[in-house]
Protein backbone atom coordinates (compact mmCIF):
# COMPACT_ATOMS: atom_id res chain seq x y z
CA UNK A 1 0.00 0.00 0.00
CA UNK A 2 1.02 3.63 -0.29
CA UNK A 3 3.25 4.82 2.35
CA UNK A 4 3.49 8.70 3.19
CA UNK A 5 7.15 9.88 3.33
CA UNK A 6 7.88 12.27 6.48
CA UNK A 7 10.39 15.09 7.25
CA UNK A 8 13.88 13.43 6.42
CA UNK A 9 16.22 12.21 9.39
CA UNK A 10 19.22 12.90 7.64
CA UNK A 11 21.57 16.01 8.47
CA UNK A 12 23.28 18.41 5.46
CA UNK A 13 25.79 16.24 5.20
CA UNK A 14 24.20 13.31 3.73
CA UNK A 15 24.66 11.51 7.59
CA UNK A 16 21.54 9.91 9.46
CA UNK A 17 20.95 11.35 12.57
CA UNK A 18 21.12 9.90 16.30
CA UNK A 19 19.06 6.37 16.59
CA UNK A 20 15.43 7.38 17.18
CA UNK A 21 13.85 6.21 20.43
CA UNK A 22 9.93 6.38 19.48
CA UNK A 23 10.60 2.99 17.48
CA UNK A 24 8.66 1.13 20.28
CA UNK A 25 6.61 2.62 23.46
CA UNK A 26 7.83 2.31 27.38
CA UNK A 27 6.81 -1.79 28.00
CA UNK A 28 8.17 -2.41 24.34
CA UNK A 29 4.36 -2.02 22.88
CA UNK A 30 4.91 -0.82 19.09
CA UNK A 31 4.86 2.86 18.25
CA UNK A 32 1.68 4.30 16.39
CA UNK A 33 4.15 4.80 13.58
CA UNK A 34 5.49 1.47 12.96
CA UNK A 35 4.28 0.79 9.32
CA UNK A 36 3.26 4.35 8.44
CA UNK A 37 6.35 6.43 8.11
CA UNK A 38 10.01 6.19 8.93
CA UNK A 39 10.90 6.84 12.51
CA UNK A 40 12.60 10.36 12.71
CA UNK A 41 16.68 9.60 13.31
CA UNK A 42 16.24 5.68 12.75
CA UNK A 43 19.05 3.32 11.36
CA UNK A 44 19.15 2.64 7.69
CA UNK A 45 17.42 -0.56 6.47
CA UNK A 46 17.84 -2.69 3.36
CA UNK A 47 14.43 -3.21 2.31
CA UNK A 48 13.20 -0.17 4.20
CA UNK A 49 11.19 2.98 3.30
CA UNK A 50 12.61 5.15 0.80
CA UNK A 51 15.43 7.95 1.98
CA UNK A 52 14.89 11.39 0.46
CA UNK A 53 18.92 11.23 0.02
CA UNK A 54 19.69 7.98 -1.55
CA UNK A 55 16.32 6.53 -3.01
CA UNK A 56 15.74 10.12 -4.85
CA UNK A 57 12.09 11.27 -3.07
CA UNK A 58 11.48 14.63 -2.34
CA UNK A 59 11.94 15.10 1.39
CA UNK A 60 9.31 17.34 3.75
CA UNK A 61 5.94 16.15 4.82
CA UNK A 62 3.30 15.84 2.47
CA UNK A 63 5.57 15.09 -0.24
CA UNK A 64 4.93 12.09 -2.72
CA UNK A 65 4.26 8.98 -1.92
CA UNK A 66 6.26 5.66 -2.75
CA UNK A 67 6.08 2.00 -2.61
CA UNK A 68 7.95 -0.18 -0.96
CA UNK A 69 10.80 -1.22 -3.89
CA UNK A 70 10.94 -4.61 -5.02
CA UNK A 71 12.66 -7.33 -2.84
CA UNK A 72 15.67 -8.72 -3.60
CA UNK A 73 16.28 -12.50 -4.89
CA UNK A 74 18.17 -13.48 -2.11
CA UNK A 75 16.71 -12.26 1.58
CA UNK A 76 13.96 -10.16 0.38
CA UNK A 77 16.45 -7.08 0.56
CA UNK A 78 16.09 -3.94 -1.19
CA UNK A 79 18.07 -4.28 -5.06
CA UNK A 80 19.37 -0.56 -4.53
CA UNK A 81 20.24 -1.19 -0.59
CA UNK A 82 21.68 -4.57 0.02
CA UNK A 83 22.69 -5.69 3.52
CA UNK A 84 26.26 -5.58 4.17
CA UNK A 85 27.55 -9.46 3.14
CA UNK A 86 30.99 -9.05 5.53
CA UNK A 87 30.08 -11.73 7.30
CA UNK A 88 29.46 -14.50 5.43
CA UNK A 89 32.38 -13.71 3.14
CA UNK A 90 34.03 -14.06 6.36
CA UNK A 91 32.45 -17.45 7.21
CA UNK A 92 33.33 -18.82 3.85
CA UNK A 93 36.77 -17.90 4.00
CA UNK A 94 37.01 -20.23 7.86
CA UNK A 95 34.86 -22.78 6.07
CA UNK A 96 37.46 -23.17 3.72
CA UNK A 97 40.29 -22.37 5.42
CA UNK A 98 39.41 -25.19 7.85
CA UNK A 99 38.73 -27.66 5.00
CA UNK A 100 42.30 -26.46 3.76
CA UNK A 101 41.06 -24.64 0.26
CA UNK A 102 41.96 -21.18 -0.14
CA UNK A 103 38.14 -19.08 -0.42
CA UNK A 104 37.11 -18.38 -3.65
CA UNK A 105 35.29 -15.41 -3.93
CA UNK A 106 32.18 -16.26 -5.95
CA UNK A 107 33.69 -20.13 -6.03
CA UNK A 108 30.70 -22.67 -6.63
CA UNK A 109 31.06 -26.42 -7.57
CA UNK A 110 31.48 -27.13 -11.27
CA UNK A 111 29.65 -29.85 -11.29
CA UNK A 112 26.46 -28.44 -9.10
CA UNK A 113 26.44 -25.17 -11.48
CA UNK A 114 28.43 -25.63 -14.93
CA UNK A 115 26.02 -23.40 -16.41
CA UNK A 116 27.67 -20.43 -14.16
CA UNK A 117 31.30 -21.29 -14.70
CA UNK A 118 32.32 -18.45 -17.50
CA UNK A 119 35.09 -19.76 -19.65
CA UNK A 120 37.07 -16.72 -20.30
CA UNK A 121 37.42 -15.84 -16.32
CA UNK A 122 40.86 -17.26 -15.26
CA UNK A 123 41.31 -20.45 -13.91
CA UNK A 124 41.64 -19.60 -10.10
CA UNK A 125 37.93 -18.30 -10.38
CA UNK A 126 36.77 -21.14 -11.93
CA UNK A 127 37.65 -23.28 -9.40
CA UNK A 128 40.39 -25.40 -11.62
CA UNK A 129 43.83 -25.77 -10.40
CA UNK A 130 47.12 -24.72 -11.85
CA UNK A 131 47.68 -27.16 -15.24
CA UNK A 132 49.68 -30.70 -14.90
CA UNK A 133 51.53 -31.95 -17.59
CA UNK A 134 51.76 -35.33 -18.95
CA UNK A 135 55.41 -37.25 -18.57
CA UNK A 136 57.98 -36.97 -20.86
CA UNK A 137 56.48 -34.23 -22.47
CA UNK A 138 57.82 -30.17 -21.86
CA UNK A 139 55.16 -27.80 -20.25
CA UNK A 140 53.15 -25.47 -23.64
CA UNK A 141 54.55 -22.03 -23.60
CA UNK A 142 51.32 -20.20 -23.33
CA UNK A 143 49.71 -21.85 -20.08
CA UNK A 144 49.58 -20.29 -16.98
CA UNK A 145 52.40 -17.84 -15.81
CA UNK A 146 55.36 -20.27 -14.66
CA UNK A 147 56.02 -21.42 -11.08
CA UNK A 148 59.55 -20.63 -10.64
CA UNK A 149 62.09 -22.96 -8.94
CA UNK A 150 65.34 -21.62 -7.36
CA UNK A 151 67.43 -24.53 -6.55
CA UNK A 152 71.47 -25.58 -6.40
CA UNK A 153 73.51 -26.44 -3.41
CA UNK A 154 72.56 -25.74 -0.26
CA UNK A 155 74.50 -22.72 0.93
CA UNK A 156 75.09 -21.30 -2.82
CA UNK A 157 72.93 -18.86 -2.20
CA UNK A 158 69.28 -20.25 -2.84
CA UNK A 159 67.88 -17.90 0.00
CA UNK A 160 69.30 -14.77 -0.97
CA UNK A 161 68.37 -15.44 -4.74
CA UNK A 162 65.09 -16.65 -3.42
CA UNK A 163 64.01 -13.69 -1.54
CA UNK A 164 65.54 -10.94 -3.88
CA UNK A 165 63.59 -12.49 -7.09
CA UNK A 166 60.45 -12.56 -4.79
CA UNK A 167 61.04 -8.96 -3.76
CA UNK A 168 58.65 -7.27 -6.43
CA UNK A 169 55.98 -8.81 -4.99
CA UNK A 170 54.57 -10.58 -8.35
CA UNK A 171 56.09 -13.72 -6.97
CA UNK A 172 54.95 -15.80 -3.50
CA UNK A 173 58.00 -16.84 -1.57
CA UNK A 174 57.69 -20.70 -0.43
CA UNK A 175 60.61 -21.80 1.25
CA UNK A 176 62.13 -25.41 1.31
CA UNK A 177 59.05 -27.72 0.69
CA UNK A 178 61.36 -30.79 -0.02
CA UNK A 179 63.10 -30.17 3.61
CA UNK A 180 62.57 -33.22 6.29
CA UNK A 181 61.37 -30.83 8.48
CA UNK A 182 58.80 -29.00 6.28
CA UNK A 183 55.54 -27.17 7.97
CA UNK A 184 53.07 -29.66 7.22
CA UNK A 185 50.45 -27.00 6.50
CA UNK A 186 52.67 -25.67 3.31
CA UNK A 187 53.38 -29.32 2.03
CA UNK A 188 51.68 -32.47 3.26
CA UNK A 189 53.51 -35.00 1.54
CA UNK A 190 56.33 -36.08 4.01
CA UNK A 191 59.85 -35.93 3.25
CA UNK A 192 62.07 -39.31 4.20
CA UNK A 193 65.35 -37.88 2.97
CA UNK A 194 67.62 -34.60 2.23
CA UNK A 195 67.48 -34.21 -1.45
CA UNK A 196 64.50 -36.35 -2.08
CA UNK A 197 64.35 -37.65 -6.07
CA UNK A 198 61.02 -37.32 -7.27
CA UNK A 199 60.37 -39.10 -11.11
CA UNK A 200 57.64 -40.44 -12.65
CA UNK A 201 57.89 -43.68 -11.09
CA UNK A 202 57.28 -42.36 -7.41
CA UNK A 203 55.64 -39.03 -8.19
CA UNK A 204 52.09 -40.43 -7.38
CA UNK A 205 53.79 -39.62 -3.26
CA UNK A 206 54.46 -35.96 -3.93
CA UNK A 207 52.25 -34.74 -6.91
CA UNK A 208 49.36 -34.14 -5.52
CA UNK A 209 50.54 -32.42 -2.35
CA UNK A 210 52.89 -30.41 -4.66
CA UNK A 211 49.68 -29.15 -6.73
CA UNK A 212 47.62 -28.17 -3.87
CA UNK A 213 51.02 -25.79 -2.25
CA UNK A 214 51.41 -24.61 -6.31
CA UNK A 215 47.63 -23.64 -6.15
CA UNK A 216 47.92 -22.40 -2.59
CA UNK A 217 45.99 -24.82 -0.50
CA UNK A 218 47.03 -24.07 2.92
CA UNK A 219 46.42 -26.94 5.26
CA UNK A 220 45.35 -25.20 8.58
CA UNK A 221 44.52 -27.74 10.26
CA UNK A 222 47.31 -29.95 10.08
CA UNK A 223 49.89 -26.79 11.08
CA UNK A 224 47.97 -26.31 13.93
CA UNK A 225 48.21 -30.24 15.29
CA UNK A 226 51.62 -30.07 14.58
CA UNK A 227 52.62 -27.16 17.08
CA UNK A 228 54.69 -27.17 19.74
CA UNK A 229 56.17 -23.73 20.21
CA UNK A 230 55.53 -19.98 20.22
CA UNK A 231 58.31 -20.31 16.81
CA UNK A 232 55.95 -22.55 15.22
CA UNK A 233 53.14 -20.27 15.71
CA UNK A 234 55.00 -17.30 14.49
CA UNK A 235 55.77 -19.38 11.30
CA UNK A 236 52.05 -20.59 10.80
CA UNK A 237 51.03 -17.13 10.66
CA UNK A 238 53.64 -16.18 8.19
CA UNK A 239 53.30 -19.23 6.08
CA UNK A 240 49.34 -18.59 6.09
CA UNK A 241 50.04 -14.56 5.32
CA UNK A 242 52.18 -16.00 2.41
CA UNK A 243 49.56 -18.91 0.89
CA UNK A 244 46.56 -16.08 1.45
CA UNK A 245 48.40 -13.32 -0.65
CA UNK A 246 49.80 -15.34 -3.17
CA UNK A 247 46.56 -16.81 -4.27
CA UNK A 248 44.35 -13.56 -3.51
CA UNK A 249 46.54 -11.66 -5.69
CA UNK A 250 47.46 -14.77 -8.44
CA UNK A 251 51.09 -14.41 -7.62
CA UNK A 252 53.47 -16.82 -9.49
CA UNK A 253 54.50 -19.34 -6.50
CA UNK A 254 58.54 -19.18 -5.82
CA UNK A 255 59.77 -22.70 -4.50
CA UNK A 256 63.25 -21.97 -2.57
CA UNK A 257 64.47 -24.76 -2.00
CA UNK A 258 67.88 -27.01 -2.76
CA UNK A 259 66.82 -30.10 -2.01
CA UNK A 260 64.51 -30.10 -5.27
CA UNK A 261 68.17 -30.27 -7.27
CA UNK A 262 67.96 -34.08 -8.56
CA UNK A 263 64.47 -33.61 -9.34
CA UNK A 264 65.07 -30.94 -12.09
CA UNK A 265 63.93 -32.59 -14.43
CA UNK A 266 60.47 -33.87 -12.91
CA UNK A 267 59.73 -30.33 -11.79
CA UNK A 268 59.83 -28.79 -15.68
CA UNK A 269 57.99 -31.24 -17.15
CA UNK A 270 55.35 -32.18 -14.43
CA UNK A 271 55.03 -29.12 -13.15
CA UNK A 272 56.24 -26.50 -15.86
CA UNK A 273 58.47 -24.52 -13.70
CA UNK A 274 61.04 -22.18 -15.24
CA UNK A 275 64.71 -23.08 -12.96
CA UNK A 276 67.07 -20.92 -11.70
CA UNK A 277 70.30 -23.00 -10.42
CA UNK A 278 72.44 -21.25 -8.20
CA UNK A 279 76.41 -22.14 -8.42
CA UNK A 280 79.22 -21.45 -5.77
CA UNK A 281 82.67 -22.13 -5.95
CA UNK A 282 83.43 -25.32 -4.71
CA UNK A 283 86.05 -24.28 -1.64
CA UNK A 284 83.83 -21.82 -1.00
CA UNK A 285 80.75 -24.27 -0.53
CA UNK A 286 83.41 -26.60 1.71
CA UNK A 287 84.07 -23.68 3.63
CA UNK A 288 80.87 -22.82 4.45
CA UNK A 289 79.72 -26.05 5.49
CA UNK A 290 83.02 -26.56 7.59
CA UNK A 291 82.24 -23.30 9.40
CA UNK A 292 79.04 -24.20 10.29
CA UNK A 293 80.18 -27.75 11.31
CA UNK A 294 77.46 -29.28 9.12
CA UNK A 295 78.71 -32.81 7.61
CA UNK A 296 76.11 -34.39 5.15
CA UNK A 297 75.48 -38.49 5.33
CA UNK A 298 75.30 -39.82 2.38
CA UNK A 299 72.71 -42.38 3.22
CA UNK A 300 70.08 -39.76 2.24
CA UNK A 301 71.28 -40.04 -1.31
CA UNK A 302 72.28 -44.52 -1.12
CA UNK A 303 68.96 -45.25 0.93
CA UNK A 304 67.29 -43.96 -3.08
CA UNK A 305 67.21 -46.92 -5.01
CA UNK A 306 65.75 -44.27 -7.67
CA UNK A 307 68.30 -41.50 -7.20
CA UNK A 308 71.29 -44.02 -7.68
CA UNK A 309 69.18 -45.61 -10.54
CA UNK A 310 68.52 -42.74 -12.20
CA UNK A 311 71.61 -40.06 -11.63
CA UNK A 312 74.07 -41.07 -9.05
CA UNK A 313 75.12 -44.39 -9.98
CA UNK A 314 78.93 -43.87 -10.82
CA UNK A 315 79.20 -42.15 -7.29
CA UNK A 316 77.97 -45.21 -5.48
CA UNK A 317 80.97 -46.21 -4.37
CA UNK A 318 82.52 -43.24 -3.49
CA UNK A 319 79.53 -42.53 -1.27
CA UNK A 320 80.17 -45.65 0.77
CA UNK A 321 83.73 -45.36 1.68
CA UNK A 322 83.67 -41.10 2.58
CA UNK A 323 84.85 -40.69 6.00
CA UNK A 324 81.82 -39.47 8.12
CA UNK A 325 84.13 -36.77 9.92
CA UNK A 326 85.98 -35.16 6.87
CA UNK A 327 83.54 -32.39 6.08
CA UNK A 328 85.99 -31.34 3.30
CA UNK A 329 85.63 -34.33 1.50
CA UNK A 330 81.95 -34.89 2.07
CA UNK A 331 81.61 -31.01 1.28
CA UNK A 332 83.53 -31.21 -1.84
CA UNK A 333 81.60 -34.75 -3.47
CA UNK A 334 78.59 -33.55 -2.79
CA UNK A 335 79.53 -30.36 -4.90
CA UNK A 336 80.56 -32.42 -7.14
CA UNK A 337 77.61 -34.60 -8.06
CA UNK A 338 75.24 -31.65 -7.67
CA UNK A 339 76.84 -29.84 -10.87
CA UNK A 340 77.31 -32.75 -12.23
CA UNK A 341 73.43 -33.43 -12.96
CA UNK A 342 72.84 -29.65 -13.48
CA UNK A 343 75.15 -29.65 -16.29
CA UNK A 344 73.34 -32.93 -17.99
CA UNK A 345 70.17 -31.04 -17.28
CA UNK A 346 71.43 -27.58 -18.80
CA UNK A 347 72.16 -29.98 -22.06
CA UNK A 348 68.58 -30.95 -22.53
CA UNK A 349 66.76 -27.69 -21.14
CA UNK A 350 68.94 -24.54 -22.56
CA UNK A 351 66.17 -22.82 -21.06
CA UNK A 352 67.38 -23.15 -17.29
CA UNK A 353 69.46 -20.32 -15.82
CA UNK A 354 72.55 -20.74 -13.87
CA UNK A 355 74.08 -18.06 -12.10
CA UNK A 356 77.38 -18.07 -10.07
CA UNK A 357 77.16 -16.52 -6.42
CA UNK A 358 80.18 -14.93 -7.26
CA UNK A 359 79.00 -13.03 -10.54
CA UNK A 360 76.09 -11.71 -8.23
CA UNK A 361 77.98 -10.30 -5.36
CA UNK A 362 80.69 -8.68 -7.43
CA UNK A 363 77.37 -6.71 -9.40
CA UNK A 364 73.98 -7.51 -8.15
CA UNK A 365 72.06 -5.13 -9.61
CA UNK A 366 73.26 -5.90 -13.47
CA UNK A 367 72.65 -9.73 -12.53
CA UNK A 368 69.53 -9.86 -10.62
CA UNK A 369 68.14 -7.18 -13.33
CA UNK A 370 69.46 -9.72 -16.16
CA UNK A 371 67.55 -12.40 -13.95
CA UNK A 372 64.33 -10.80 -13.46
CA UNK A 373 64.00 -10.00 -17.45
CA UNK A 374 65.02 -13.72 -18.38
CA UNK A 375 61.82 -14.94 -15.85
CA UNK A 376 59.45 -12.18 -16.87
CA UNK A 377 59.22 -10.28 -13.64
CA UNK A 378 59.41 -6.24 -13.50
CA UNK A 379 62.83 -4.75 -11.84
CA UNK A 380 61.44 -1.88 -10.17
CA UNK A 381 62.61 0.74 -7.64
CA UNK A 382 61.59 -1.15 -4.87
CA UNK A 383 63.61 -4.19 -5.95
CA UNK A 384 66.50 -2.31 -6.68
CA UNK A 385 66.72 -0.98 -2.89
CA UNK A 386 66.06 -4.30 -1.71
CA UNK A 387 69.02 -5.73 -3.48
CA UNK A 388 71.16 -2.82 -2.40
CA UNK A 389 70.43 -3.60 0.84
CA UNK A 390 71.03 -6.83 0.95
CA UNK A 391 74.14 -6.29 -0.98
CA UNK A 392 75.79 -3.00 0.58
CA UNK A 393 79.16 -2.60 1.98
CA UNK A 394 77.26 -1.45 5.25
CA UNK A 395 76.70 -5.24 5.88
CA UNK A 396 78.77 -7.82 8.01
CA UNK A 397 81.84 -8.80 5.91
CA UNK A 398 80.49 -12.69 7.21
CA UNK A 399 77.50 -14.05 8.36
CA UNK A 400 77.34 -15.53 11.67
CA UNK A 401 76.69 -18.82 12.23
CA UNK A 402 73.67 -18.45 14.37
CA UNK A 403 72.20 -16.20 11.58
CA UNK A 404 73.30 -18.93 9.02
CA UNK A 405 70.29 -17.93 6.60
CA UNK A 406 70.82 -14.06 6.99
CA UNK A 407 70.76 -12.61 3.15
CA UNK A 408 72.62 -9.28 4.62
CA UNK A 409 76.32 -9.72 3.93
CA UNK A 410 79.00 -7.42 2.37
CA UNK A 411 78.59 -9.32 -1.13
CA UNK A 412 82.08 -8.23 -2.29
CA UNK A 413 84.01 -9.20 0.92
CA UNK A 414 82.43 -11.99 1.48
CA UNK A 415 84.01 -13.54 -1.77
CA UNK A 416 87.52 -14.58 -0.67
CA UNK A 417 86.82 -15.90 2.86
CA UNK A 418 87.89 -19.36 1.65
CA UNK A 419 91.16 -18.57 1.05
CA UNK A 420 91.79 -18.10 4.58
CA UNK A 421 89.99 -20.16 5.88
CA UNK A 422 90.69 -23.54 4.14
CA UNK A 423 94.26 -24.66 4.34
CA UNK A 424 96.59 -24.99 1.01
CA UNK A 425 96.15 -28.59 1.92
CA UNK A 426 92.19 -28.71 2.03
CA UNK A 427 91.76 -26.38 -0.94
CA UNK A 428 93.68 -28.34 -3.36
CA UNK A 429 91.76 -31.95 -2.07
CA UNK A 430 88.82 -29.79 -2.87
CA UNK A 431 90.02 -29.07 -6.78
CA UNK A 432 91.19 -32.52 -6.94
CA UNK A 433 87.80 -34.11 -5.73
CA UNK A 434 85.82 -32.33 -7.70
CA UNK A 435 88.23 -32.31 -10.92
CA UNK A 436 86.30 -31.86 -14.49
CA UNK A 437 83.08 -31.18 -13.19
CA UNK A 438 84.34 -27.77 -11.41
CA UNK A 439 86.47 -26.99 -14.33
CA UNK A 440 83.47 -26.45 -16.70
CA UNK A 441 82.49 -23.51 -14.28
CA UNK A 442 85.13 -22.22 -12.96
CA UNK A 443 88.73 -21.45 -14.37
CA UNK A 444 92.09 -22.17 -12.83
CA UNK A 445 93.05 -18.85 -11.82
CA UNK A 446 89.73 -18.86 -9.47
CA UNK A 447 91.52 -21.03 -7.52
CA UNK A 448 94.41 -19.05 -6.61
Amino acid sequence: MPLSVGSSPVAAHGAPGARATCGTRLGGCPSPLRGKERPSGGWLRAGGFPHPRLDGTAAGSGGATASRPAAHRSRGLSVERPLLVGWRRACRVARSLLAGIPAQPGFCNAALATDLLRCDQPAWRRGCGRPVYPPQEESPLNAQPHPILVTGGHRTGTTWVGKMLAASGEAAYISEPLNIWHRPGVLRAPTRYWYTYICPDNEDEYLPALQEMLDFRYHLWDEIRSLRSMKDALRMARDWSTFWRGHRYSKRPLLKDPFAVFSIPWFIQRLGCQVVVTLRHPAAFVSSLKRLGWPFKFADLLNQPLLLRDRLSAYRSEMETIPADDIVAQGSLLWKMIYHCVAEDRQRWGEIQLVRHEDLSLAPLEGFRALYQSLGLHFSPKVERAVCDSSGAENPAEISPRSAHSVRVNSRANLDHWKRRLSTDEIERVRQITGEIAAEFYPASTWK
